[in-house]
């Protein structure tokens, strides 16, 4: 859902026509907030990541996993982008220099030095990061025991202080651990779907109120006043909703466990990438031939209607053939005695402990 509301945000800010009344007021503010779907994507993250810190059998295993989860597809998706601009030379693009390109594969931009290749992947260089910071609190922790929180709490800190966007991720991380230690505090997370509608409206007057610009926007002149109220609103929702969704609380989740859901759920990190390229390239074709002239304010329905089936198709083949094969295949070099050991290791036979995830 939240890889979906993306496509929404994309179609909406594509710059052709749409009813008036869908541009201003309250609709108009409904569509924009739906830019918060990274935002939600960020407390998914800090949520997988506890179940994946517990599964690891060490730091290097842990950043092994993480990478090769993250990186082929979006090697994939830059690759395109950048045939895409030597071919065509579309909207100005051009080809990036080898050092832009390799720091592009790093996930280093915007956080690090370099221009920005693919436009959906700065939350990319946000979740490499986070993750970075996990391994390294890893190490610390298991050397110097609970002192280790002090000294990774200030940067954590730091880092959230300049990079609020990422809020959701220590968000996430809190009521995964948290509903795994006191499970009983489930029962106050009665409603997810509220939750979310409580967070996307108070983080869009976040957005609205500072430029739409949150990227950019510190600690100072967000923690402060009104803002610093709403700011607890929305990360409260946003608490609530996580912790319905882990306790599989009400019609909302019922819902998130429908099929369409859970196959868009599947193909969500591929469908994240892919699709603004197919976008771009959909869009491009309604201007060659002339369609957002006769569709008129039909055009983004038109553009949205055309990008989210044939993104669907591209995510799903990238799903399959990436996710899957190309990160199986980059695990087994990477952790070839791992692999040996599970390859001669006998079929546990006891029962998988409560609270604990299932790989």
């Amino acid at each position: 859902m939240f890889a979906l509301m993306i496509v929404v945000y994309h179609a909406v800010n594509s710059g052709l026509a749409t009813f008036p009344i869908l541009s201003q007021g309250l609709p108009s503010f409904v569509m924009q907030s739906t830019e918060a779907g990274v935002e939600l994507f960020f407390g998914i993250s800090g949520i997988v990541i506890v179940g994946a810190l517990r599964r690891a059998e060490n730091p290097y295993i842990f950043a092994a996993e993480r990478a090769t989860r993250i990186l082929p597809v979006l090697w994939a998706t830059i690759g395109v982008i950048i045939a895409l601009s030597a071919l065509t030379g579309y909207e100005g693009r051009h080809v990036p220099d080898i050092l832009t390109i390799v720091e592009n594969l790093l996930a280093l931009p915007p956080l690090g030095p370099g221009q920005l290749i693919h436009p959906a992947a700065w939350s990319l260089s946000y979740e490499m990061l986070f993750y970075s910071l996990c391994a390294v609190a890893w190490v610390f922790r298991r050397r110097l025991g609970l002192w280790f929180i002090v000294l990774i709490a200030p940067v954590a800190a730091a880092l959230l202080y300049f990079h609020i966007r990422a809020v959701l991720m220590p968000a996430g991380m809190g009521v995964a651990w948290l509903l795994a230690q006191r499970p009983r505090l489930a029962r106050y997370a009665l409603t997810p779907g509220l939750g979310l509608v409580v967070f996307l409206m108070a983080w869009e007057y976040l957005c609205v109120v500072n430029g739409h610009d949150l990227l950019h926007v510190t600690g100072i002149y967000l923690l402060q006043g009104h803002q610093a109220i709403t700011f607890i609103v929305a990360v409260t929702g946003a608490i609530l909703m996580f912790s319905g969704i882990l306790i599989g609380q009400g019609v909302f989740c019922r819902l998130m466990g429908s099929r369409p859901f859970q196959f868009l759920g599947t193909v969500s990190y591929s469908l994240y990438l892919w699709h603004p390229i197919v976008m771009s390239i959909i869009k491009h074709a309604m201007y060659v031939l002339h369609v957002p002239a006769h569709a008129g304010p039909l055009s983004q329905l038109v553009l949205f209607a055309l990008t989210l089936p044939a993104s669907l198709v591209v995510a799903l083949i990238s799903q399959n053939l990436l996710e899957k094969r190309v990160t199986v295949w980059l695990r087994g070099i990477l952790e070839p005695e791992r692999k040996r050991r599970h390859l001669v290791a006998p079929p546990q036979t006891h029962p998988t402990p409560a609270g604990e995830p299932v790989s």
